[in-house]
């Protein structure tokens, strides 16, 4: 299943890193007096001056950071939202300008420069490092003037290391060029900015080996859901890939009332109906689906999803605090600011929302969207903000490296089936599928009715994408091709 990271689809880009080969003489600067002979850093300066306003800086640095994150924030919303957030990109533009002279006020020596050093170590991670560029060329020419000055080759040490850290920052600033890498940078910056302060990194084992899979398997097993009483909507249980549900019913927030979602989760004898840090989960999922603007039937569906959270009747509080995955690294460490189920909630429900806006910024209802998916083998076309959104979230129609022949965006649907009946049927679109398809072979011929007895409208090649308008008589399938003439095609020739 996919793991939400820091932050969620966007882990492989912005993964924290530590040098820590390269920061070991840190270590020996400070233990053994390295510098403090030829006029070099004064050890004992260092350890009573210098701890004392190394909170500071890291707490300087790190608002930084998030001021210039929010900045990134702002203009991308201006841009998509035509330019109504100027007042606010000026605010957060001083903020962080005020902050950043600050802080390169106070590195004028060797010693702070081992500061931002260890900062860097601790806190840094790849998708932050854009924020961090002035300062580590300031820090850097710092040390340069320095090495002149005391003319002591360890110094080298740091120099080579603060070049690397500005390298690696060049490097994801030319990556912000693509404009796919930039949204998850934007979205990275958006999720990382939520909560002021230092990260608290801590090492916690994570003792959870719930056997998800095979959980949603026997979930599977069991009848669809009758309809929500009261329920006049026609619902469908049709899975179509390109356009797995609704924007209506997507951004739905309050699809459910509290009291509701509470009644779902005790009918499933789950332990989410208990409460949590004297808060019911029902409370904390209808709270933040209503305000973030995303139905709670796709946050409850990705709890089972993800992390079998609703089929379970006793879940731990430490499941419940990383329910999402959200600050939860590789290298096994997690970030306590994220601790916590609504934290765990929010981000997940903002990184579906912040997808959906994107998705209307791009007008993808009426243009559609081609995604690379299922581990980049294959490609599909989106045809509405909620699959796409969706797909980012979880970029699988089903998981091939799952055991079954479920997972991804396929299994969501299913889970989705078994505990609401289905998708409400959008009027709209209910004259087509909206499901696309791929000529399979190396040329298909299209048909003016179905069966070889008709006329060939066109014959298209291998790879053309066609939209599935309807099934029709034995295995044949009423298309519309890339020219917007209707026709029909045998249905074993796409895919």
């Amino acid at each position: 299943m996919k793991k939400i990271l820091i932050l969620t689809i966007i882990a492989v880009c912005f993964t924290s890193f530590a040098f820590d080969q390269e920061m070991d003489f840190l270590n020996s600067f400070i233990s053994e007096g390295t510098l403090s002979r030829s006029g070099g850093i004064n050890t004992e300066y260092y350890t009573r001056g210098v701890n004392r306003s190394q909170t500071y800086l890291h707490e300087k640095m790190y608002e930084y950071i998030q001021l210039y994150q929010k900045l990134e924030v702002a203009e991308y919303n201006s841009h998509i939202r035509g330019g109504v957030f100027g007042n606010e990109i000026l605010e957060v533009k001083l903020q962080s300008n005020r902050a950043l002279a600050e802080i390169t006020s106070h590195i004028n020596r060797a010693e702070h420069a081992i500061t931002v050093g260890e900062f860097s170590k601790k806190y840094l991670s790849n998708g932050s490092l854009p924020a961090f560029y002035n300062i580590l060329i300031h820090t850097l020419e710092t040390l340069k003037n320095s090495a002149q000055k005391d003319g002591l080759p360890i110094y080298q040490n740091l120099i080579s290391y603060f070049e690397e850290l500005v390298q690696k920052t060049v490097e994801m600033n030319s990556n912000l060029e693509d404009e796919d890498f930039y949204k998850k940078y934007v979205l990275f910056s958006k999720l990382n900015s939520l909560y002021p302060g230092l990260p608290e990194i801590i090492e916690e084992e994570y003792d959870d080996n719930y056997d998800v899979e095979s959980a949603n398997l026997e979930l599977l097993e069991q009848p669809l859901a009758p309809p929500k009483r009261g329920e006049t909507r026609a619902l469908t249980t049709q899975i179509v890939y390109s356009r797995l549900m609704s924007n209506k019913e997507f951004i739905d927030g309050e699809a459910l009332t509290q009291s509701e979602i509470q009644a779902f989760l005790e009918s499933k004898n789950s332990g989410l109906k208990n409460k949590y840090n004297n808060s019911y989960p029902s409370q904390i999922i209808a709270d933040v689906s209503k305000r973030v603007g995303i139905n709670p039937k796709v946050m409850l569906v990705t709890l089972q999803k993800e992390k079998g959270l609703i089929g379970r009747s006793s879940i731990s509080a430490s499941t419940l605090d990383w329910a999402m995955g959200v600050g939860c690294y590789d290298n096994g460490t997690k970030n306590n600011a994220y601790r916590g189920f609504e934290k765990q909630i929010e981000h997940a429900a903002l990184t579906f929302r912040h997808w959906y806006d994107d998705g209307i910024s791009n007008n993808i209802s009426e243009k559609g969207f081609r995604l690379k998916i299922n581990y980049n083998t294959e490609w599909i076309t989106v045809r509405n903000e909620a699959t796409y959104s969706l797909y980012r979230y979880t970029p699988h129609s089903r998981d091939i490296k799952l055991k079954t022949t479920g997972g991804g965006n396929h299994l969501f649907c299913r889970v989705y089936f078994m505990y609401f009946g289905g998708f409400v049927v959008d009027s709209a679109v209910s004259a087509s599928t909206g499901e696309v398809k791929q000529v399979n072979v190396s040329a298909a011929n299209i048909r003016t009715g179905a069966g070889t007895n008709f006329s060939v409208l066109v014959s298209l090649p291998k790879g053309t994408e066609v939209e599935v308008i309807e099934p029709a008589a034995n295995g044949w399938l009423k298309i519309k091709i890339p020219s917007g003439q209707i026709g029909y095609v045998l249905g074993t020739l796409l895919k």
